[in-house]
């Protein structure tokens, strides 16, 4: 399944892909233009498209949401240069960069608005350029898949244990989610926070299965998280069947449920765990301290659980993210006000 060639990039944007047209065994690489929201210049994405021998099943698979989140952009690179299209059944579309002026910027963020992208899906033509931004994803690469594989790490700020999240909607697309989850062969399993505006939810509300993926952080880009959100897309696509094989799903993956715990003052926050130790209820995962050294808040647990997440930048703001401990099991839990 590997291949050496160069995918060659089309000179010119387009402004929509026609993905029943392309040629069976065919490896395309576009710019695919999201318009000229005031303020960014003209705005493309790189998407590569692989089109096997027939179109059908068609995994999309995103990445660079957030601009500070580098694993998937890495991950999804090498994937593009190593899936042969004439060894596919179906088609893979490969998005490494779909917040650009994020990702230019190296923020969380979308300049010049500052809203986060992935808080604002399904997006409003008469909206800010972000909120445009988001109602193109949805049109162009979203809609008809029939599976989102979205790429997250913890960014610049945060740590994350590999962890494969899916939502547990009644029906077709919750299951149809949860069997890819368990097909990406990660430690973890996160049965994800029903939160309005993000990407993988208004998805999976408007039919798509879908299956997210948090792996690494901390502004770091490891060969070794890159290779880890590799392979997990690769268990999608054996699970799809468009690649060849058996997906290979961790039958010792802990399911679990619920949201990040958020600051409670700001401060420089010092953790007193590690990611994936376990600790009981309430016990003690760090300190936030003021400039006199002084505790203004301590994070505790809120049950007995694993550490999957934990912020990695010292310095945090009330209301920032600031470590994860969910509770075992699939359980129907309110996301937190995160950001």
């Amino acid at each position: 399944m590997i291949s050496r060639t160069r995918i060659p990039v089309s000179e010119l944007s387009v402004e929509r892909l026609d993905f029943e047209r392309l040629p069976p065994g065919s490896a395309r690489a576009f710019r695919l233009l999201m318009g000229s929201p005031s303020g960014w210049g003209e705005v493309w994405l790189p998407v590569w498209v692989l089109t096997g021998r027939q179109p059908r099943p068609r995994v999309t698979v995103t990445a660079g949401v957030h601009g500070d989140e580098f694993e998937g952009v890495r991950a999804i690179a090498q994937l593009a240069r190593s899936l042969a299209p004439e060894s596919l059944a179906g088609t893979v579309v490969l998005a490494p960069i779909v917040n650009p002026p994020a990702y230019r910027a190296g923020t969380r963020h979308t300049p010049p608005d500052g809203l986060n992208l992935n808080r604002v899906f399904p997006g409003d033509h008469h909206g800010t350029p972000t909120e445009r931004l988001a109602e193109r994803l949805m049109q162009l690469l979203v809609e008809g898949s029939d599976l989102l594989v979205d790429l997250h790490s913890g960014g610049t700020t945060l740590l994350h244990a590999p962890l494969a999240g899916y939502y547990s909607l009644p029906g077709d697309v919750g299951e149809r989610s949860r069997a890819a989850a368990r097909a990406l062969g990660l430690r973890y399993l996160w049965n994800l926070p029903e939160r309005a505006g993000v990407l993988s939810f208004e998805a999976a509300k408007a039919g798509v299965p879908v299956v997210g993926t948090e792996i690494g952080g901390g502004g770091r880009c490891l060969a070794s998280d890159v290779a880890l959100t590799r392979e997990a897309v690769l268990g999608a696509l054996r699970h799809m069947a468009v690649v060849p094989g058996e997906p290979a799903p961790n039958d010792e993956a802990e399911m679990v449920s619920g949201d990040w715990l958020l600051a409670e003052a700001s401060g420089l926050f010092e953790p007193s765990v590690g990611l994936e130790q376990r600790v009981a209820a309430d016990e003690s995962l760090g300190a936030i301290f003021d400039p006199f050294g002084e505790v203004v808040a301590r994070v505790r647990a809120p049950a007995a659980g694993v550490v999957l997440g934990l912020r990695s930048f010292p310095t945090v703001t009330a209301g920032e993210l600031v470590a994860f401990v969910p509770q075992p099991g699939e359980n129907r839990i309110p996301p937190a006000r995160s950001l």
